[in-house]
Parts: C-alpha cells; structure tokens; sequence
C-alpha cells in the first residue's frame, strides 16, 4: 500500500513539483494562472486532515477501483496524498539550487527538458532524495488510519487490536479466518478479507455488494440493519456463542446487589432486550409474558429491588463499570478488562443461541458455492476444535 503510494508520488509528484517550479514567477514558463491553479490544489490536498480526505474520497475511489474497501481501495487517497506531498518537497528541492547553474545552463543553450534532467535534477538530488524519505516515512504513520477503509490485512488487525489490546473477541473472529483460510485454498475457493473498524461498514459494504458475506453479527442485528436500510442480508451459518453476563467490582454474587442497584446495559433494541432477559432468566425482573428479545424497560412487570437500568453507548460499557453497580456485556467488550464470563460474572444468560454471531451473505448469493464451502469450513471440526480448546470460557460453538 505505501509502495503503491510512494511510486505513485515519484511518477507523478516528481513531475507536477517540477512544473510548480517552472510556473514560478521568474522562471523558463511563469504562467501565474497555471501556478495559482496548481500551487492552490496541491495546498488543499495537504491541508486536508488525512481521515476526512480519505472519508471525502470514498465515492471517487469506488469510481477509479471498483470498490471502497480493502487495500486496493485504500491506496487511493494514500496516493492522492502522497503527490501532493512530495510535489511541493520537489518544488522547495529545485528552489534550492543556485540560480547561477540555471543561468549557465540556459546560456549553454540547454533545452527545457536538458535544464531539469541534466542540471536540476542532479544539484537536487539530495533534497529529492531527503523529501522522498521524509514523505515515505509520513506515509506510513498515514497508512495506520487506512483500518477505516479495510486497508490493513487480517494478520495485522489481530496484532494491533487484539493481542495489544487483549480483545480476546477479535482473536478469535481472526484466528477462525487463519484457521479456514487453506482449507479453503484446498476447496478451490480464494478467500479475500477485508477487516473493517466500526459494525455498519460490514453490512454496507455487503449490501452494496462490495463483498460477498461478513462475519462479526448475531441475527437480531442483522435484521435491524435490513429493517433501517431496506437491505436483504441474511443469515447463512450460526459460528459461535459468546457467553453474555452482567459484571461488577463492587458485588461478588447477584444476593449482594443492594435495593435501587444502578445496572448498565447497551442502547441498541437487540441488547437492551438480551439483557432483560437475562435479568429475567436470573430471577432479578419480570417481563411482559411474549415479549422475548424484544423487551424495553416499559415490558418490565415487576422489579422488587428497583433496579435502575442506565443505557448507555456499546463502546461504553466497560467504562461504566466504575460507576455502575453492575454492568451487561459480551466478552469483547470484558475481556480487555481481564474478564471472562464463567470466572468473573456474577450470572450469564441461560440461552444465547438467539445471538449466535453468524455469517451472513445476501439472498441474492447465499446459496452459491463459494458461500456454502465457506459455511461448511467455518462451521467444521477445525473451528469446533479451537473454541473447545482455546476459548471454552468465553464462546461455545453454534453448530455441532
């Protein structure tokens, strides 16, 4: 990605910093609009904050590539940046050199082409040179943010985010990939991943048909997605469990819970009823009878502690563990805390098979082959193994 970049900068920032040069005031073609014009888009390029220009992008380099996402994707707007960047470093570079040696060389007779190859270049060579490993360097602390448009590969999205960070949940969507990966190769099938960093890219980019199936959501998620977007995404294979509990810091057991207790729990409808029910299933509320996953705060019928529930953000959750007296959560977002449901919870969910995280493909491409050998291999002795294994305190697997 950064080499793309880099040889994007060099065949065609090295040429635009030369003309930026050549407009200039004072020298062989000055020409003040074509100066003003270039010097003004080269100045917003690198003026842009990096992450919008990327964001700005997307529709033009769906256009140019074909798609928005992925590495391909992502060096676009590095590219786009990266010429800007270098062709002003050109510019100050040629600006450097001793006007006597441009004066020698014109008097010799020396065409425009010999001036810039045969006596620019060369005096330059050094700052050229310099602005080349500068940019180079500022490229790759630029290509860190491409995660937002999947520009990092799977490998490095497990490493960055989660062995450093010990999102237990990431190394395990991550090491499903590597596990199934050749035996994929094995069934014909090349499987290109795309690692995305927020849950709405994944069913965007599904749905836009970008890519072909995605693997990080339980079913009632998917279906508030199809419902607020009109999209037909739909659940192929059921992967995993992953065990939902309720924490806290200050209780060891759900007895010690005191009356009018603060419980924090998701804001988003499919979380807010998994933790009533949970709440429920652990004999601390009562629901309306039938609501089910669907329950709200207004379906609770009967709350003999007065616990007060607290909705708060997805991302929040572990923080409110300082403030909150107890706290609804899946492991990827206990785990980095050092938690995992069947040690640290003080009660889990009797039943998650509702919100088995799945892969998901499209109606109109579920039942194609490469979809179904994907299903198989992901739901196959292999990855039965590894949950069993590795990962029995926190997910359970969702196939036999």
């Amino acid at each position: 990605m950064v080499g793309i970049s880099i040889t994007a900068a060099v065949l065609i920032g090295l040429p635009l910093g030369t003309l930026l040069y050549l407009f200039r005031k004072g020298q062989r073609y000055q020409n003040r609009p074509l100066f003003t014009i270039l010097g003004s888009l080269v100045n917003i390029i690198r003026s842009f904050p990096f992450l919008l220009l990327v964001v700005f992008m997307i529709p033009f380099t769906r256009l140019i590539v074909g798609t928005s996402i992925g590495t391909l994707a992502a060096t676009v707007p590095l590219s786009i940046i990266a010429i800007a960047y270098y062709a002003r470093l050109v510019e100050q570079a040629l600006l450097d050199v001793p006007k006597g040696v441009v004066e020698a060389a014109s008097s010799m007779g020396a065409s425009t082409m010999q001036l810039v190859v045969k006596f620019l270049y060369v005096e330059a060579r050094s700052g050229l040179v310099l602005g080349l490993t500068t940019a180079t360097i500022s490229f790759i602390s630029y290509s860190t943010v491409m995660g937002i448009v999947g520009g990092g590969g799977v490998g490095d999205f497990a490493i960055r985010y989660g062995y450093q960070r010990f999102e237990t949940e990431i190394m395990v969507f991550t090491i499903i990939i590597m596990i199934i990966l050749p035996l994929l190769k094995e069934d014909g099938v090349n499987l290109e991943v795309v690692v995305l960093s927020d849950n709405v890219q994944p069913n965007t980019a599904l749905a836009n048909k970008e890519v072909d199936a995605n693997f990080f959501q339980h079913v009632p998620y998917m279906n508030q997605y199809n419902e607020a977007n009109n999209a037909n995404l739909v659940a192929v294979q059921p992967i995993y469990n992953a065990i939902y509990g309720a924490y806290s810091k200050k209780y060891k057991s759900m007895e010690e819970l005191p009356e009018g207790a603060t419980v924090a729990i998701a804001n988003d409808p499919s979380n807010i009823g998994r933790s009533l029910v949970m709440m429920e299933q652990n004999g601390l509320i009562k629901l309306k009878e039938g609501v089910g996953f669907n329950a709200t705060q207004a379906d609770i019928t009967e709350n003999t502690k007065n616990f007060k529930f607290k909705e708060v953000d997805l991302l929040m959750l572990a923080r409110m563990l300082d403030d909150a007296d107890l706290v609804a959560m899946t492991p990827a977002y206990a785990s980095p805390l050092g938690l995992t449901p069947k040690k640290d919870a003080l009660f889990t969910e009797k039943d998650d098979s509702h919100f088995a995280i799945t892969l998901v493909a499209r109606e109109d491409n579920k039942d194609s082959e490469a979809i179904q050998k994907l299903a198989k291999r992901m739901a196959g002795p292999e990855v039965k193994a590894f949950f069993e294994e590795k990962y029995a305190d926190i997910a359970i697997p969702a196939f036999k």
